[in-house]
């Protein structure tokens, strides 16, 4: 029968930390802004990769779909900081 991990004296017991502090909203706002210029940066790339493409076929169906998936996700990324400034 082997000893439990709590009453082992060669394991050490780490400390729990403190719980984090809620992050203000100014820092909600700013995260909320990185992620919009992020997916924005993210989208400009994909759509130059495409109109660079030796396929630029489909640029005639996957650039509006790319257009509606931004919009989409940048409404979800507004929509959670003002649920978050509400809050």
């Amino acid at each position: 029968m082997s000893p439990s991990p709590d009453t082992r004296p060669d394991i050490p017991i780490r400390p729990v930390a403190p719980p984090l502090a809620a992050p203000s909203s100014g820092a909600r706002l700013a995260r909320a802004i990185r992620s919009v210029l992020g997916l924005q940066f993210l989208l400009a790339c994909v759509v130059a990769l495409v109109l660079t493409s030796y396929r630029r076929s489909a640029a005639g169906w996957l650039l509006p779909a790319l257009g509606v998936i931004d919009a989409v996700v940048t409404f979800q990324i507004v929509r959670n900081a003002i649920r978050e400034r509400l809050k």
